[in-house]
């Protein structure tokens, strides 16, 4: 059902590197053409898109539930410094979303 979040694993592997939350996110995906992926890390990310999975940076879709109204800029600016503090959070990700959040603050 639309909006409900349920857990599931891959029937099998497609890949053999990265952590084991990244491989099975991906293969799940693989599985599932129509879903989007939401992954922190950048070469999983990339991997994941050239193997064709729409793929979204869980920062970016941070920002875009917050220039959507989704999510107020406080909230907004909290996570991301909960997702600084998450050592597989890729900087290269990071970077960019917190400065169009401050962007959208100086905006306010």
């Amino acid at each position: 059902r639309s909006g409900q979040i349920k857990t599931a694993l891959p029937r099998e592997m497609a890949l053999e590197e990265f952590g084991l939350g990244e491989r099975e996110a991906i293969s799940l995906a693989l599985e599932h053409p129509g879903w989007v992926l939401l992954m922190d890390d950048r070469r999983p990310l990339l991997e994941a898109t050239k193997r064709g999975i729409p793929t979204l940076c869980t920062p970016a879709f941070v920002v875009h539930l917050c220039a959507t109204g989704k999510l107020d800029i406080d909230k907004a600016q909290e996570i991301m410094a909960r997702l600084a503090n998450i050592t597989s959070v890729s900087p290269v990700l990071l970077g960019p979303a917190v400065v169009q959040l401050g962007q959208m603050r100086a905006q306010q």
